[in-house]
């Protein structure tokens, strides 16, 4: 019995068969497949045999092509293998569920999408653009050469694919071989309560995670899986961010007396939670390699070095957070087409919290931000349909508006060049900016809060609001002429400031009222209210009272120092600010009652006040009657010579537009 022919068989058979010319077919007659054949040896036309199709050509080119594809991934393989074998080998962080069965971490950035953003100037952008625009020309036109350009094009794909490999150690340090730094030791908090914390945040939403720099439960449920119940090695900041996420839940917890505090010592493991963060914020790692798990640390980093009263801390963690964000392009929007909804909302919301705390301290401090508005092209975070949160969230998108108003506040009115325009622009500037802002504010009070997560804090933090706001409208009204040689202060500026002063005393009296007994502490609402506002509208006011020689301005001044009293131990900034305002309110009493200051030119009519600051200076405090400042007064009750000059010096700098938050705060009066 004959075998079958194979199908490999009968292709090759056939492909030998003569087929029929070309001159044949398109005329539709016979062939007699001859060469030349009859047909075209009498019609005088030249006989071109039809071409092999290229699927019956030999494949032996493709073939070794596949095989070579085939060695390319095995060596790449090779490459990722010996890759995760070195980072076997490095030093170990010890953390586990268990005191027994430690878990090796890793130095590398594990980011929810790996690459370093590049703009479309750079070369790896535009070699991006142009790979795609030869893929369309050849899609569109077959090679006639029978040039097969599979294999450059995936070369070219492949060479241009986003690197995860930005992300490893090596690229941001100068050594070249592995790192000799030892990660630190972590002491790991027992897996159950970290199980019955993720069990009641799921019932209960804590405030922290309300809305702020998260809102999703389940970002926290996968940091303790990579971390407890690892598949490979967790990352360094996967692991800090996980402590400061339970640092913040934990502080939270016993704050409000959480039946949790009962059943476990969450005093001893929020110790615990803050040594293991703060270790891991610590670390050159962490400053250096951008990955979503570090920014993330750093934000947190940031809100502890506010609680702490470390307003400098707060700038370096800030500014390498800020550096991450632009290196993983997270200002773009296009860079979130890579992520799910979910993950992509999750760093919306981080940048955005690093937004609101850049541009208020770079107000405060006199100094460009870090995050430039002309490089943002990205949506406010989403808002909750659900009642419960929607308010939180839209209180969140009220402050990226506010502070985007903060930053065009500083672009506009105390920039060094913007010092040197004049009057009448300026004058333009405040009042579109003092517009804009009094619409901020009309805005955020239609915010509706019926039904909201814990109504008590959220009505609380609405008095927050106030302060923001006329503290931001003073130092708006304030600039109006920091351009010429005199400063000029309005009525709208007092009012403006005395408002600041007044919410002030109202916010720190619902602190401390039976309203809220315990919600928030003395602490929290001097490092979280009271040094997130500008303080000139005590500045402001201490001129007018010595100026219009107001007792009710002075008596606002005691009052407001009275409260800073009952905070001054809070931290060394605390302190420091009840120092020179206390300084500032004595001296403005003792003047307003001496009745013999003469400062400036004040309309008592229009109340306001013009300070002309030729001369050296408008302040000049001295301890002797006879010094030729208008002073006819005696300061040696009140000043000594040091404060003297020290209050004369943050004085002048205030009225030339030059003094910040970090200046009041840097002033050692007193020996403080």
């Amino acid at each position: 019995m004959e075998t079958e022919e194979t199908i490999r068989q009968r292709r090759h058979r056939l492909a030998t068969v003569p087929r029929a010319c070309e001159a044949c077919k398109i005329r539709k007659i016979r062939c007699d497949r001859s060469n030349p054949c009859s047909n075209c040896r009498a019609s005088g036309l030249t006989c071109q045999n039809p071409t092999v199709p290229p699927e019956n050509q030999p494949k032996q080119d493709r073939i070794a092509h596949l095989e070579k594809e085939v060695n390319q991934l095995k060596e790449r393989l090779s490459v990722v293998e010996a890759q995760l074998t070195k980072d076997r080998q490095r030093p170990n962080a010890k953390l586990s569920a268990s005191h027994d069965h430690p878990v090796n971490t890793s130095p590398a950035a594990a980011s929810p999408a790996g690459g370093v953003y590049q703009g479309h100037s750079s070369f790896g952008t535009q070699s991006v653009q142009a790979g795609e625009v030869a893929q369309q020309i050849v899609g569109a036109e077959v090679p006639q050469n029978g040039l097969n350009l599979d294999s450059s094009f995936l070369q070219i794909s492949d060479v241009l694919q986003p690197n995860d490999g930005f992300t490893a150690l090596e690229n941001y340090q100068l050594s070249n071989g592995p790192s000799s730094r030892r990660l630190p030791e972590f002491d790991p908090l027992p897996s159950e309560i970290v199980i019955a914390i993720l069990q009641e945040m799921k019932v209960n939403r804590p405030i922290f995670l309300c809305s702020y720099v998260i809102n999703d439960p389940e970002l926290l449920e996968k940091l303790c899986q990579s971390t407890y119940f690892p598949i490979s090695p967790p990352s360094l900041g996967q692991i800090t961010a996980m402590y400061g996420l339970l640092f913040c839940l934990l502080k939270e917890y016993i704050a409000f007396q959480h039946p949790l505090s009962k059943k476990y010592d969450l005093a001893a493991n929020l110790v615990k939670c803050e040594r293991n963060f703060t270790a891991g914020i610590e670390t050159y790692d962490m400053m250096a390699v951008p990955s979503f798990e570090n920014v993330l640390s750093l934000a947190l980093g940031t809100f502890k070095a506010q609680e702490d009263g470390k307003p400098l801390l707060c700038c370096s963690l800030l500014s390498a957070a800020a550096s991450h964000c632009r290196m993983l392009g997270y200002s773009r929007q296009s860079t979130y087409n890579k992520y799910d909804a979910r993950t992509a909302e999750n760093i919306k919301r981080v940048f955005w919290t690093l937004y609101t705390f850049d541009k208020n301290l770079s107000l405060l401090e006199g100094r460009v931000s870090y995050l430039q508005d002309c490089e943002i092209e990205l949506g406010y975070p989403e808002c909750s349909p659900n009642p419960a949160f929607r308010a939180w969230d839209e209180s969140f998108v009220a402050g990226i508006k506010l502070a985007q108003l903060q930053g065009q506040i500083f672009h506009r009115l105390y920039l060094v060049g913007t010092l040197r325009i004049s009057a009448p622009q300026r004058a333009q500037d405040v009042d579109e900016l003092a517009n804009d802002l009094r619409t901020w504010y009309s805005d955020l009070g239609k915010i509706e809060g019926s039904g909201i997560n814990h109504p008590q804090v959220y009505e609380l933090s609405r008095r927050s609001w106030d302060i923001m706001y006329y503290s931001t409208l003073t130092l708006v009204l304030r600039a109006t002429s920091l351009s010429g040689a005199a400063t000029e202060l309005n009525t709208q500026c007092f009012q403006a400031a005395r408002s600041a002063l007044s919410s002030h005393l109202t916010c720190f009296g619902k602190y401390e009222s039976s309203e809220s007994p315990g919600l928030l502490s003395e602490s929290d609402y001097a490092n979280w209210v009271l040094h997130s506002a500008s303080f000139t509208p005590f500045l402001v006011i201490f001129v007018h009272a010595i100026a219009a020689t107001s007792i009710e301005d002075v008596n606002l001044l005691d009052e407001v120092v009275e409260a800073l009293r009952r905070i001054r131990k809070t931290s060394q900034a605390s302190e420091r600010l009840y120092t020179v305002c206390a300084t500032f309110s004595r001296l403005g009493r003792g003047l307003v009652e001496a009745r013999k200051a003469n400062i400036g030119m004040y309309n008592q009519q229009e109340d306001s006040l013009r300070l002309d600051g030729n001369s050296g200076g408008i302040f000049t405090f001295g301890l002797d009657s006879g010094d030729d400042v208008g002073f006819t007064f005696d300061f040696g009750d009140q000043l000594n010579a040091v404060d003297a000059g020290e209050v004369s010096a943050l004085l002048n700098e205030w009225a030339d537009g030059q003094s910040s938050i970090m200046t009041i705060l840097g002033t050692n009066f007193g020996g403080h």
